[in-house]
């Protein structure tokens, strides 16, 4: 009997155009010269566009008038973060924090303080505190809430002391970090918290970390699971996040307890 030879499976050869660097709209122009002359040549490929991947520069490169907004509600991206204060998936956060009262709080990537205004408001007088990369958005918190301690800083290293807060809340922060720095970032979430952690972020099996759209998606269960930290996984749903891109896919909130 003869052998039966597996048929090899076809590669799709993609040719890819990376954005970064050119003028706005050159990359479509680059994409259509591309085909024309692959046509030419009869080679069969499909061409993409692939922007890079967001990350620490990327907030600190960040002009104001970008004109890409993450918020509806301001033509300003900075002054739209302080108008997200009200975005349903905060009530999300504040439920999520009724598992640790009484407790302190540090939030990571701060911005201009949407969350910490929501919490201020439910829990006042309570020890709250803020950081951020962007010297920027740390000046306008200062300026809004007074009584909260902010400063600029990463997640990488954070400026407090060990066991200095019941918890630490990461919204929308370690997606923008690499599998190096997730690994630090979680190494200061052990050193600084007492009670645990809130992340909402964009889940993937990837301990690794994978591409999701401009950020990047982990396990987070497991990463925070493997630190020792017992975990509670709240699915985002499209009533939490109107019009949004991709949390309504991959997007949950977690409430990691720290095991003691």
């Amino acid at each position: 009997m003869k052998k039966i030879k597996k048929a090899k499976p076809k590669t799709k050869k993609v040719i890819v155009i990376r954005s970064k660097g050119f003028p706005k709209g050159e990359p479509k122009k680059m994409v259509k010269a591309v085909k024309k002359v692959l046509k030419v040549l009869g080679v069969k490929a499909s061409v993409k566009i692939e922007t890079p991947i967001h990350d620490t520069d990327y907030w600190l490169n960040r002009p104001e008038d970008d004109k890409h907004l993450d918020w509806d509600y301001s033509e300003n991206w900075i002054d739209g973060y302080w108008e997200s204060w009200k975005h349903p998936h905060r009530d999300l956060i504040l439920e999520a924090l009724k598992e640790f009262e009484p407790f302190d709080l540090l939030e990571v990537g701060c911005n201009v303080g949407p969350n910490l205004n929501c919490i201020k408001q439910k829990y006042g007088g309570i020890r709250l505190a803020g950081i951020d990369i962007d010297p920027r958005v740390i000046e306008i918190a200062k300026d809004k809430l007074r009584d909260i301690d902010f400063q600029v800083a990463g997640a990488t290293k954070l400026p407090y002391d060990t066991q200095s807060f019941s918890i630490l809340l990461y919204d929308a922060v370690l997606m923008y970090l690499n599998k190096d720095e997730v690994k630090l970032a979680f190494d200061e979430i052990e050193r600084v918290v007492r009670k645990g952690v809130i992340i909402v972020d964009r889940f993937d099996e990837s301990l690794e970390g994978i591409r999701n759209g401009n950020v990047r998606a982990y396990n987070y269960p497991k990463l925070l699971e493997n630190r020792g930290f017992r975990v509670k996984s709240i699915k985002i749903t499209k009533k939490d996040w109107p019009k949004s891109v991709g949390w309504d896919k991959c997007g949950y909130v977690w409430i990691a307890t720290k095991v003691i």
